[in-house]
C-alpha cells in the first residue's frame, strides 16, 4: 500500500469468525468501544477494529486535496478514494490471514464495507451497512438545517455513546455538498470539529467520499446475507439512503431504528447489536 500503514486491534479466538468495524468520516476504531466488542466476541466472533488512513494511529496521507472540485467530479482531486480505503482493509486481513470476514461499517465506514463487498466478494461472509448510503446524489443527503447549522459554526446535537459512537457532531462535515468555496468550508469544519486534531484528514476522507461515486448497480452482485440499518430521523445521512442500499442489494433485510439520527444512543445500540449478529450467524 505504498508504505501506508493501518492500526488495528483484535479482540477475542484468531480462530473464530472474523468480523470487521468500521467507523465513520473522522471516526477511530476506539469509537468501537470495548464494551461494544465484548458483547460480540462472547458471540463467538474474532473482532478486528482498525482505523482508516487518515485516521486515529494510522497513516495520514500527506497530499493535497480539492473538495469542491471532488464535489464536483474531478477523480484526480482526492488523493485516494472509497476503493482504496476498501484495500486497505483486505490487507489487514491479509495480514491477519484472515479469508474472509464479517463486514460492519457505520456511516463512511458502511461506504468502505460496501465497497470492498463488490471488490473482494470472496473476503465476505455477511455485510452489516449503518445509517449510510449508495453513493446516489438523489439518496442519503443531509437536511437543510444541518447544512446551515454548520455554516453558522453550530454544532448539531449530535450525543454518540461508546457503545457505537461512530458518529459525532465531527461527521456533520459530510453536509459540505452545497458549499462552494474551501476557505469556508475549512472555516466552518473547524468550529465544529474542535476535538479533532488534524482538519486535513477530515477533508481528505470526505473527498473520497465524493469521488467514489454511485455504488448502487454494483450493489446489485452483493449476494451475502445483508442488513441494513438507519434511524429514522437522521439529519446528516437521510434515510433514503439506507432504503436506497436495502433496495439495491437483493435479499437484503431493512431494520429502521425510531427516533435514532446520526449517532447512537444507549436505548438504540441492543436493537443494532442484535441485529448485526443476527445477520452474521445468518451465514453459519
Amino acid at each position: 500500500m505504498d508504505g501506508i500503514q493501518i492500526a488495528y486491534e483484535t479482540f477475542g479466538d484468531p480462530k473464530a469468525e472474523a468480523m470487521v468495524l468500521l467507523s465513520g468520516l473522522g471516526g477511530e476504531m476506539r469509537d468501537w468501544s470495548e464494551e461494544a466488542i465484548s458483547q460480540i466476541t462472547r458471540e463467538e466472533f474474532f473482532v478486528i477494529r482498525m482505523d482508516h488512513r487518515d485516521s486515529g494511529a494510522s497513516s495520514e496521507i500527506h497530499m493535497p486535496v480539492d473538495v469542491i472540485s471532488a464535489f464536483l467530479g474531478s477523480k484526480t482531486a482526492a488523493p485516494y478514494s472509497i476503493s482504496d480505503m476498501a484495500q486497505d482493509v483486505k490487507a489487514v486481513l491479509d495480514h491477519l490471514d484472515v479469508s474472509s470476514a464479517h463486514i460492519v461499517g457505520a456511516s463512511m465506514g458502511a461506504m468502505v464495507a460496501q465497497q470492498f463487498c463488490i471488490e473482494y466478494p470472496g473476503s465476505v461472509r455477511t455485510l452489516c451497512s449503518i445509517m449510510s448510503t449508495t453513493g446516489a446524489k438523489d439518496v442519503g443527503q443531509p437536511s437543510s438545517e444541518i447544512v446551515a447549522a454548520v455554516l453558522n459554526g453550530v454544532a448539531p446535537d449530535f450525543q454518540g455513546i461508546e457503545s457505537l459512537g461512530s458518529v459525532e457532531s465531527k461527521s456533520a462535515v459530510e453536509a459540505f455538498s452545497e458549499i462552494d468555496d474551501l476557505d469556508q468550508v475549512k472555516e466552518s469544519i473547524a468550529k465544529t470539529t474542535s476535538s479533532t486534531p488534524n482538519l486535513e484528514r477530515i477533508l481528505r476522507q470526505l473527498a473520497a467520499v465524493f469521488v467514489s461515486g454511485d455504488r448502487t448497480q454494483a450493489l446489485s452482485a452483493v449476494k451475502v446475507p445483508t442488513v441494513v440499518i438507519h434511524g429514522d430521523a437522521d439529519p446528516v445521512v437521510d434515510v433514503s439512503g439506507g432504503v436506497a442500499t436495502y433496495q439495491a442489494i437483493a435479499g437484503s433485510k431493512l431494520v429502521i431504528v425510531p427516533g435514532m439520527g446520526h449517532e447512537v444512543r444507549p436505548e438504540h445500540w441492543p436493537l443494532i447489536r442484535d441485529a448485526l449478529l443476527e445477520n452474521a450467524k445468518a451465514s453459519r
